[in-house]
């Protein structure tokens, strides 16, 4: 079962939650990113 769980902060792609796993990261700081755009995101820290 796929349950929507909110869009990506930064591409706005709709994120699922797909038979009990999340189909992205959510940060503590209620950042919601899709595995793509995480990708991008820790390239870019370094």
């Amino acid at each position: 079962m796929d349950e929507k769980v909110g869009k990506c902060t930064r591409c706005g792609i709709t994120i699922f939650c797909r038979s009990g796993f999340l189909n992205g990261v959510i940060y503590k700081e209620g950042v919601l990113l899709c595995f793509p755009c995480l990708e991008e995101h820790s390239q870019d820290q370094k």
